[in-house]
């Protein structure tokens, strides 16, 4: 067989077909003290009951801590990420942890609106990625087909402020025209204050939210102060004008003033109860779904799932995890839970891939191994994961394979790989699979390359045998990944 060199990337993969003779959010808990901190100071004070006011991040967390790309961001020295976690509200981030910790801008608030509107995702401080503004409604009900959208609010950016004083009386719909609704100067908002970094002014229900006070806590005693150090501190500066539209809220529709600044959204709702006329919108589920993709639907999933036993009577598991999202994942972990006629689990396993990470599209084979092989009906398969946004390519060449039968009938596959980095990969894998025809897994070989560490330029060998492949197979593929 001849030469096949390819670079691969994310979880490096290369697949070579031969025809032989014959890869969910919830709550969670606080990754770091620092943004606990955060919260505490406006939500905490909510989620007691000691004050009646809209959230500012929400009750709590709804991932776990992740690190994102940032090309300036340095995380316990590691270059090139920040720590970040997502609330219902915002993200909070540490892009230096090497900062000052007691400085309010030690972890900040992201631009998360700016990008959603704009759809350049930062990954830099003049680094950016183009997503595409997102069409998510930005406030109300999901899925309402007459609100305005993030992709709304782009044609705004650059609409010229009205004056000081003025009554806030225009209107916007979903399509970005913008109208006059003259009976909303009833209500009686203003333009109140001019912001000129972004030449945008604030409506007055928004700046007396911003620059208001209430109760807040310190992590050891409620005091009454300003709920912001710095009243853009959880907003950044407005980069709209305030629109009034109608949106529906539990399935009715109100007129709601809305504003987009660089972080938030805010609203403001007169028929809500007081207390929560101005609220915060979902910027940070919404950003998330962006990002990453839905959260309504499981990103991993199972197919292609074969049980058989080996000589010594254990169960073997094969199959593969795809990936639906647009996130990578790391930590991947296929469960196995066998059960009985009488709906009685009877035993359980759980196995990781092989591989750091799966990345958005891809599926790559799994092994579960039972010690065991106990009689079972019918078995259920799961699998988790955590998204790891950092999965790197690996830059490792395929470069020849080789494959043939041997004379005692066992197969026998030999490649080469070669480390394209300028850096050492440390203890590179591999995993190689034997296909039936029907596109499930027969046999499946994984292990480590015959170097630990493989400098830069360096060649590493693969040699796995497959023992009596017993039925024939139609075709293997080759998987290497730091």
């Amino acid at each position: 067989m001849g030469p096949f060199r390819k670079i691969l990337s994310i979880v490096a993969v290369l697949a070579l077909w031969l025809i032989p003779s014959i890869q969910s959010a919830s709550a969670a808990d606080f990754g770091s003290y620092a943004f606990e901190r955060v919260w505490n100071r406006t939500d905490q004070p909510v989620a007691a009951g000691k004050v009646n006011r809209t959230w500012m991040w929400g009750p709590k967390p709804f991932t776990d801590v992740l690190l994102e790309p940032y090309a300036e961001g340095n995380v316990a020295g590691e270059k090139g990420v920040r720590r970040v976690q997502y609330f219902d509200k915002s993200r909070m981030e540490i892009t230096d942890s090497t900062a000052d910790p007691n400085s309010q801008w030690y972890v900040a608030n992201g631009l998360l609106a700016k990008e959603l509107i704009t759809g350049q995702m930062q990954v830099g401080n003049s680094a950016y990625v183009d997503y595409g503004p997102a069409e998510i409604d930005l406030a109300g009900d999901e899925n309402d087909p007459n609100a305005p959208t993030y992709a709304t609010f782009n044609s705004l950016m650059n609409y010229k402020p009205m004056p000081l004083g003025w009554k806030v009386t225009q209107t916007v719909d979903r399509h970005g025209n913008v109208g006059n609704d003259a009976s909303a100067g009833a209500l009686d908002v203003t333009a109140a204050k001019f912001v000129p970094q972004t030449n945008h002014d604030i409506a007055s229900v928004f700046w007396d939210f911003m620059d208001s006070s209430g109760i807040t806590y310190d992590g050891f005693q409620y005091t009454n102060a300003p709920l912001f150090s710095d009243p853009f501190f959880a907003t950044g500066f407005p980069i709209s004008e305030a629109y009034w539209t109608t949106v529906k809220i539990g399935g009715a529709p109100h007129r709601v003033l809305v504003q987009a600044f660089e972080r938030r959204v805010l609203t403001y709702t007169p028929d809500n109860s007081d207390g929560w006329k101005v609220e915060s919108g979902n910027v940070g589920r919404h950003y998330y779904e962006w990002r990453y993709g839905s959260q309504s639907s499981s990103a991993l999933t199972t197919s292609a799932v074969t049980s058989s036993k080996d000589l010594n009577g254990n169960w073997i598991f094969l199959g593969q995890v795809t990936n639906g999202s647009k996130a990578a994942y790391g930590r991947v972990a296929v469960t196995v839970e066998l059960y009985s006629t009488q709906q009685k689990m009877i035993a359980s396993k759980t196995a990781y891939l092989d591989f750091a990470s799966i990345a958005p599209g891809q599926s790559l084979p799994f092994r579960v191994w039972f010690d065991s092989g106990p009689t079972y009906d019918h078995a259920v398969t799961k699998v988790t994961g955590t998204v790891a946004p950092l999965a790197q390519a690996t830059n490792l060449s395929l470069m020849v394979i080789n494959s043939q039968y041997l004379a005692s009938g066992d197969y026998h596959v030999t490649a080469t790989v070669q480390n394209d980095t300028k850096q050492p990969l440390t203890r590179p894998s591999y995993v190689v699979t034997l296909y039936r025809q029907d596109g499930t897994i027969l046999d499946y070989n994984a292990g480590f390359l015959s170097l630990d560490t493989l400098q830069p330029g360096a060649t590493a060998q693969i040699d796995v045998t497959f023992y009596d492949p017993a039925s024939s197979f139609s075709r293997f593929k080759v998987f290497t990944s730091q």
